[in-house]
């Protein structure tokens, strides 16, 4: 599968607000006002999160895409 050769993790997005709540042994990146976090293990993570008391109401999961992957290879969108 194209997808699986290039991308080995999925995203947890998290609004930006829970930032100082989380855990020092999750990592992850802010952009467009939301922590990103990448993680192969998703079940493992969402565990860490709820132990560490986030609050999961705005989480989304974002997996990629073939659009992702075309940004990522020529660093233009399919459509602007």
């Amino acid at each position: 599968h194209l997808l699986a050769q290039y991308y080995h993790d999925v995203q947890i997005h998290l609004p930006k607000k829970v930032e100082e709540q989380l855990p020092k042994s999750i990592p992850f990146q802010q952009r467009n006002g939301l922590i990103m976090i990448k993680t192969q293990d998703i079940q493992e993570t969402l565990l860490q999160l709820i132990k560490a008391k986030i609050p999961l109401d705005d989480l989304t999961i974002h997996k990629p895409t073939l659009e992702d992957l075309f940004l990522d290879l020529t660093g233009h969108r399919l459509r602007e």
